[in-house]
């Protein structure tokens, strides 16, 4: 007994959106191949095709961020702050080993540019390898617990006076005299 199977096959709707594509799904019925022929095109015809424009996707658009959801960008974590004045604040990292940071003064979530303005809570907690950090110049608070635990860190620079929440840097090396220049 022979069995037929056909690829599925790709036709375009006549008179509709020209991005419009309908694929019909593979049957058991044999098929006969189409048969191409080639008509004269009337000279009142538009003759050139164009390319529809694209819609853009969420990677590249302008989109809104959402409260509470965590974008990724470059290993690190970014939660929204405030949408009108385009702030977030940086939530963590993806590599668990890394030994020195360098955040951000703005980063580039879904085509905008945000203002990286503070270190959000328990942010780098327990990062066992960390041993220096460099804040970007928007940062101006450190959330509590923020490098807690992170016990080889030694070494926090920053650009301007900013806010330390309560352990942000319990059990790490950092001196009570950085503390004081990261404030003052």
């Amino acid at each position: 007994m022979l069995q037929y199977t056909s690829a599925p096959q790709t036709t375009t709707k006549p008179q509709t959106k020209p991005s419009e594509v309908i694929v019909s799904e593979p049957t058991d019925i044999p098929m006969e191949q189409p048969t191409v022929t080639k008509e004269p095109i009337p000279d009142n015809e538009q003759t050139d095709i164009t390319t529809p424009t694209a819609t853009k996707s969420p990677a590249n658009s302008t989109t809104k961020l959402k409260k509470g959801k965590t974008y990724y960008v470059k290993g690190f974590g970014y939660q929204l702050v405030n949408q009108k004045k385009s702030t977030v604040k940086v939530v963590g990292v993806k590599n668990k080993r890394v030994t020195k940071l360098t955040i951000a003064n703005i980063v580039q979530i879904h085509g905008k540019k945000y203002k990286v303005v503070m270190v959000g809570k328990k942010a780098f907690a327990g990062l066992k390898k960390l041993k220096s950090v460099v804040l970007g110049k928007n940062i101006s608070s450190i959330g509590e617990k923020a490098f807690y635990g992170c016990r080889r860190l030694k070494s926090i620079t920053g650009k301007r006076k900013t806010k330390i929440g309560n352990k942000a840097f319990y059990n790490t090396k950092i001196s009570k005299k950085m503390l004081v220049k990261l404030k003052s």
